[in-house]
């Protein structure tokens, strides 16, 4: 995820970089509410 997340701020899509940058966070923390929100928001399954 980090790697994806510096990517997209290098190309200048800030809002999903910030959006990777919770999942990273998410990720770390363990928090699967956050992610499986997260994903059902964007209409993926979780």
């Amino acid at each position: 995820m980090h790697a994806l997340k510096s990517s997209l701020r290098i190309i200048g899509s800030e809002a999903l970089g910030e959006e990777a940058q919770g999942l990273e966070d998410a990720g770390k923390r363990g928090d699967t509410d956050y992610i499986t929100a997260l994903l059902e928001e964007k209409g993926g399954r979780a």
